[in-house]
């Protein structure tokens, strides 16, 4: 079952609530935009370049019928509603992305434009006074791992190395972004030539790189062009990101060579500042040890696991499913979470000393469970029971380590950073006197 929080731990958290949702994998994405990103930013040239008095730096929804396209390489090709009403479904390329690792964008006009001012090559030294520390690229050095066959997993990446935990082993701009849903009345058999289109209008390398990956199915030998073929590839190895408000998933080629492990030593972060996903060590790596990503949201018991990995084709074989023993703990520590956050909300628990065990044992389990990356949403839960209990300090302690955590497992242009951040200056302005 989900972990679950009152509306007052939510409320004061300032929207760093912890979520999950048994109703789809796409519900563990982290929202990265959020009303402040809907600013026009793109500017190719860097923050000195001269502009133009009022020209308007945001795109413009265009499709096939409406010119005026900037940066796309082609013009859309789109499938309308049937009705003639409503948005049509487009597939936008841009072959120069990344240094020409290109981009294609499988979505309507309005999402589309949204996307245009996250292309180019902006660099990171510019937007955020810590950004080199976080974009040195990993591709620059000697990688850290290879790609190769794995018995009964197909392919799977190997560290070479031994790899330190919050090590960036990949840092790769998505191949493919799609919409998870069509618009209202475009339908499915209308779009199938669309994927074969967003694959073909990449550059020749990221073709390969697409169609090279898992469909899910049994057939996977062989080159598929089709665009079934392609649909399954998307559905199989996408990762589920928000841009500005839309939400999106996004293809990834290298890091969807990583497999699913449901208790991983990898994790993702996505940022919308230089439009990159990241694959970041969550532990320690050996020399010769599987990568592994976690596809479902961690929080899930081992029966709940076992029906969703279902959506990827496969049976879990990783090393806590295939022990019973350590699926019964995991799911009784699971379990523990949820029980000492609902002691929280009782008032009766609301003291120095009961907060305080209540906590040491809450990020011990989480520790156990791989689920540190949310340990900044706990903490900014916990403020709120400082807070509420007049511990001010003890507040302000905790809410500043729900900045640090957010930012290590998140990235520091966050959505979740910048809220906690806020919380921590709300709390410095106040008058403990």
């Amino acid at each position: 079952m989900p972990f679950t929080f009152s509306r007052q731990f939510q409320a004061v958290a300032l929207g760093c609530a912890f979520f999950f949702s048994r109703n789809g994998v796409w519900a563990a994405a982290e929202n990265l935009g959020g009303s402040q990103q809907q600013q026009c930013r793109w500017n190719l040239a860097g923050p000195l370049a001269w502009r133009e008095k009022g020209v308007d730096t945001c795109g413009r929804p265009v499709d096939d019928k409406a010119a005026g396209q900037r940066i796309w390489s082609y013009t859309p090709a789109c499938a309308h509603p049937e009705s003639g009403e409503g948005a049509p479904y487009c597939v936008y390329s841009y072959k120069e992305n990344r240094g020409g690792s290109g981009l294609s964008v499988l979505a309507t006009p309005e999402v589309a434009a949204d996307i245009e001012g996250f292309l180019g090559d902006p660099n990171p030294t510019w937007l955020h006074s810590q950004a080199q520390r976080y974009y040195q690229d990993p591709q620059l050095e000697n990688r850290a791992f290879e790609v190769r066959d794995v018995p009964g997993k197909g392919k799977g990446a190997i560290a070479t190395r031994l790899i330190r935990a919050g090590e960036v082993l990949i840092r790769e701009s998505p191949a493919i972004l799609n919409i998870p849903q069509l618009p209202k009345g475009v339908l499915p058999a209308q779009v199938g030539g669309m994927f074969e289109l967003a694959v073909k209008q990449l550059p020749e390398r990221q073709q390969k790189r697409v169609v090279g990956l898992s469909r899910g199915d049994a057939d996977d030998g062989g080159v598929d062009m089709s665009g079934d073929a392609i649909n399954r590839v998307l559905n199989t190895n996408s990762f589920g990101i928000h841009v500005k408000d839309h939400f999106m998933a996004a293809l990834c080629p290298d890091i969807a060579r990583i497999n699913h492990a449901c208790r991983p030593n990898m994790f993702t972060r996505f940022s919308h500042e230089t439009f990159t996903m990241e694959a970041v060590a969550y532990a320690d790596i050996q020399s010769g040890e599987e990568l592994h990503l976690s596809y479902l949201p961690l929080n899930l018991l081992s029966e709940d696991r076992k029906a969703m990995i279902q959506q990827w084709g496969f049976n879990c074989t990783c090393s806590l499913c295939s022990s019973p023993d350590k699926a019964s703990e995991s799911d009784r520590n699971k379990r523990r979470i949820q029980e000492i956050l609902d002691q929280l909300q009782e008032e009766s628990n609301r003291t120095p000393e009961k907060v305080e065990t209540f906590a040491q044992e809450l990020f011990k389990l989480l520790d156990a469970e791989r689920l540190m990356f949310e340990a900044g949403n706990f903490a900014s839960l916990l403020t709120g029971v400082y807070y509420s209990m007049g511990e001010m300090k003890k507040a302000r302690q905790v809410a500043s380590t729900a900045v640090s955590n957010n930012t290590l497992y998140l990235g520091h242009d966050s959505v979740k950073v910048q809220s906690a951040k806020e919380l921590v200056e709300m709390l410095a302005a106040m008058d403990w006197s």
